[in-house]
């Protein structure tokens, strides 16, 4: 039940794929039919790497998690 919850924040939860999804949207309409980026585009895009980097994180951990549950 641990690695469901963990699994379950890492698909929705702040760091969550479906938040990344909606940043990355976000961006593309941002900068659609303009010639330089916005400044709002380039936020928006640091918060994704800082979101694509929590995720990865929440993945290895539970990662860990697992195998210690399997080794144990």
């Amino acid at each position: 039940m641990e690695a469901a919850n963990a699994l379950d924040e890492i698909i929705y939860g702040k760091f969550g794929k479906d938040g990344l999804r909606r940043s990355l949207g976000r961006i593309v309409k941002i900068g659609v039919g303009q010639r330089a980026i916005p400044a709002e585009a380039v936020q928006i895009a640091i918060g994704a790497l800082g979101t694509i980097e929590g995720l990865n994180r929440r993945i290895a951990e539970l990662h860990d998690q697992l195998l210690a549950k399997l080794k144990g």
